[in-house]
C-alpha cells in the first residue's frame, strides 16, 4: 500500500528535525576545516568567495557526491560561515525520502529549496524548467537518486542554461559509518575530523561538449574525494 502525500510529508518533517538534532551533536563536537584544490587552507572570508558569496559574478552550481551528503549536513553547524554560504543558495534535492528530510532541515536552517522528481520524467523537466527561468546559485548531490558515481548532462545543460559556473566539492569525516550500501552515503560519528576541498570551478559554453564537461566533473569530484579522505585521516582531532 502507498503511503498517502500527508503521511510522506509528516515523516518528511520528523526526519528532518531528527537529522537537524544528529547534525547539531556532530557539528558541535567536530573540527573543520578547509582547502583549495591545492592544498592551501581556506578561512572564512575565503569560503565565502570560494562559494561565490562575495564577487557577484552570477549563479554558482555546487556539486557533491551523494555520499558526502550528510557531512555536508553538519556544515552549518561545524563552521558557522556556512550559515551564510547556505542562505545564498537553493538546495534542490530529488524528491526521495532522504531528499524530503534534507529539504525539511534545509528549511528550517532558512534556507530555500525545490524538489525535484526523479530524472527521466516529464515533471523534472517541468520544474528544472521553472528553476532555469529564476537564476539563482544552488547546489546538490549531483549522483542523488542513482546512478551513483554518475554525472549526467543535464547538470551542464542547466549551468549553461542560468550563465552558471559548476563547483564540485567534497565533504568527508572520519570516523563515519555507512549508512547505504549502494549509494555509500556515510553517517559522521561525534568527535569527528571533517574535511572539505573545494575544487576548481567549471564554466560552461552553451556550445560546450556536454558529455566532456560531465566527465570533467565526474573526475574534479572523484580526485577532490581522495584528497579529502587523506587530509581526514591526517587532521588533528
Amino acid at each position: 500500500m502507498t503511503a498517502s502525500p500527508e503521511v510522506l510529508r509528516s515523516s518528511a518533517r520528523l526526519t528532518g528535525r531528527m537529522l537537524r538534532s544528529y547534525a547539531r551533536m556532530v557539528g558541535r563536537r567536530t573540527t573543520c576545516r578547509w582547502t583549495d584544490a591545492h592544498g592551501r587552507m581556506l578561512d572564512d572570508d575565503a569560503l565565502l568567495t570560494a562559494f561565490g558569496c562575495t564577487d557577484g559574478d552570477g549563479p554558482t552550481v555546487v556539486v557533491y557526491w551523494i555520499r558526502d551528503a550528510m557531512a555536508v549536513v553538519t556544515l552549518p553547524y561545524a563552521r558557522p560561515v556556512f550559515r551564510r554560504i547556505l542562505s545564498q543558495f537553493r538546495l534542490l534535492p530529488d524528491d526521495t525520502v532522504g531528499g524530503r528530510a534534507s529539504a525539511a532541515y534545509f528549511r528550517d536552517l532558512g534556507g530555500r529549496y525545490r524538489l525535484l522528481a526523479l530524472p527521466g520524467t516529464r515533471e523534472r523537466l517541468r520544474q528544472l524548467a521553472q528553476v532555469i527561468r529564476e537564476p539563482i546559485s544552488c547546489a546538490f548531490a549531483v549522483d542523488g537518486g542513482g546512478p551513483y558515481g554518475h554525472v549526467g548532462t543535464g547538470l551542464i545543460g542547466l549551468a549553461a542554461a542560468i550563465n552558471a559556473r559548476i563547483l564540485p566539492i567534497a565533504v568527508v569525516a572520519k570516523p563515519s559509518i555507512v549508512a547505504a550500501p549502494s549509494s555509500r552515503v556515510r553517517i559522521p560519528l561525534p568527535l569527528s575530523r571533517l574535511v572539505g576541498v573545494v575544487g576548481e570551478s567549471v564554466r560552461v559554453q552553451r556550445h560546450s561538449d556536454r558529455r566532456q564537461v560531465a566527465e570533467q566533473v565526474r573526475t574534479s569530484l572523484n580526485a577532490l574525494g581522495a584528497a579529502a579522505r587523506i587530509l581526514a585521516r591526517a587532521a588533528p582531532r
